[in-house]
């Protein structure tokens, strides 16, 4: 979840900056923080996945409007997922889905701007 926590747990732009797992029947202020974004950043937040079979929990850090960072969350560690800041990505089963707004060279191989997808592993 994000919300304002307080003093500095907003970024410039008025978003949240931190990203918390609160459980539900728990104070609020003893939920985990699992991300903290910069001040400058557009804003950061965590999301779950919950398409059965792919349960898997995300957290997305806008740096700009047109800039973004995304992470895995695996055993309570998060895992950079391997994108162009400009991509705008979202997921669907096993697939990470990228909307290009650059073309993108990877592998030795060009990806125009557009849409794209590629496989992710299934978090355990």
């Amino acid at each position: 979840m994000g919300t304002d926590f307080g003093p500095g747990s907003l970024t410039s732009s008025g978003y949240p900056r931190i990203a918390k797992v609160w459980r539900r029947g728990t104070p609020l202020a003893e939920a985990e923080t699992v991300y903290e974004g910069k001040g400058e950043d557009m804003m950061a937040f965590a999301f779950r996945d919950h398409t059965k079979g792919f349960e898997r929990d995300f957290v997305d850090r806008w740096i700009t409007y047109y800039t973004s960072e995304l992470f895995l969350r695996r055993e309570g560690k998060l895992v950079r997922i391997e994108k162009p800041d400009s991509a705008k990505a979202s997921v669907h089963r096993d697939l990470l889905l990228l909307e290009l707004r650059d073309d993108w060279t990877v592998g030795g191989k060009t990806y125009p701007a557009g849409l794209s997808s590629r496989p992710i592993s299934r978090a355990s």
